[in-house]
């Protein structure tokens, strides 16, 4: 039925509302940050382990925790929707503690803002470049794929 399909999604989408503050996710790069991923991880996980947040290990492995296959897929789906960011099920299944996955996510996140940054001083440079400068910038660029 319709119905108890709409009431199984909302049940769903509720499960994945976080119950802290998401302050602190929006910080800028360093500890503070790093912190608020660990605890929104931490969440994500007990959640999936049906525990409160507060009774999960956050250096235990999470591959040691009880977690099969399938709780592996709604957990990489929560976090997912709750970090954006997109882990691979093995990840998970592998062992890293949730302190570990924050520290990655954390640096894959510094790595990216850099990349940002970077493209778009790029960008800014191209604009002010004339058809010589921007053959030569090409060139060094496809040299630096090879």
């Amino acid at each position: 039925h319709i119905y108890t399909m709409d009431v199984v999604a909302a049940i769903d989408l509720a499960d994945a509302t976080p119950t802290h503050d998401a302050t602190g996710l929006d910080a800028p790069p360093g500890p503070a940050r790093e912190a608020a991923i660990r605890e929104a991880l931490a969440e994500q996980v007990a959640h999936v382990l049906a525990m409160p947040p507060d009774a999960l290990d956050r250096d235990a492995p999470v591959g040691g925790m009880g977690i099969d296959s399938l709780m592996a897929v709604d957990l990489k789906n929560r976090i997912a929707r709750r970090l954006d960011v997109d882990l691979p099920v093995l990840r998970l299944l592998r062992g890293p503690s949730v302190t570990e996955l924050a520290a990655g996510i954390e640096a894959d996140l510094v790595a990216a803002e850099a990349a940002a940054r970077e493209a778009e001083a790029l960008i800014e440079q191209v604009d002010d470049l004339d058809e010589d400068q921007m053959d030569a910038l090409l060139a060094e660029l496809l040299e630096q794929d090879s």
